[in-house]
């Protein structure tokens, strides 16, 4: 059985087609990686630069708090220090943003996105909102089954950072605090109305 010059060529040129396929899509793939790993560089620089600042700012309010006079002036300091926290975290919502956009190019996350929205998830305006839901959601709740929702069963944040948010919790004008000796109940303000 020969093979006609005919049918060599042509299974030659299908092979050469096949071949030249491949070395087109290898040629892609290796333009995704390094985009992909630029895109690595840049976060990864993005990253250090806001260690970089969260450490200036913590700076600050240490010195803020060493050479502070009065309470108020403290106060003021403080929430001067907590609008540029809340301008940074914003800016790195928003590159967040487009980072999860980035992603959905690419099959799997990589470590440090999944370190990112760890970080995110467990910032303090994320912890705060999340226990004014669970009261809201509630109505009346104790401060005991808070921590066990957030500490103990969804894990966001430790038991200390949590009471420290919960102080501030507290100081909100729709929840209402009610300390019956052993445990503090809080309730969303509505409840009382009713």
């Amino acid at each position: 059985m020969f093979i006609t010059k005919k049918r060599f060529r042509q299974t030659h040129q299908k092979v050469h087609n096949a071949f030249s396929h491949v070395k087109k899509e290898t040629e892609n793939l290796n333009a995704w990686i390094a985009h992909l790993h630029q895109r690595n560089i840049e976060q990864q620089q993005f990253i250090h630069t806001i260690h970089q600042k969260l450490d200036h700012h913590e700076s600050q309010i240490d010195t803020a708090l060493t050479h502070a006079v009065d309470t108020k002036n403290i106060w003021q300091r403080l929430e001067h220090m907590n609008e540029k926290v809340t301008t940074l975290h914003d800016h790195h919502t928003a590159r967040q943003e487009v980072q999860q956009l980035t992603n959905q190019l690419t099959p799997k996350k990589n470590l440090k996105e999944k370190v990112l929205q760890t970080f995110q998830r467990k910032s303090k305006h994320y912890l705060k909102s999340t226990i004014l839901q669970y009261i809201t959601q509630h109505q009346k709740i104790s401060a005991l089954q808070l921590k066990d929702i957030i500490v103990d069963q969804q894990g966001l944040t430790s038991k200390s950072s949590f009471y420290r948010i919960l102080a501030e919790v507290e100081k909100e004008d729709h929840i209402t605090v009610i300390n019956d000796g052993k445990y503090k109940i809080f309730l969303a303000q509505g409840i009382l109305n009713q």
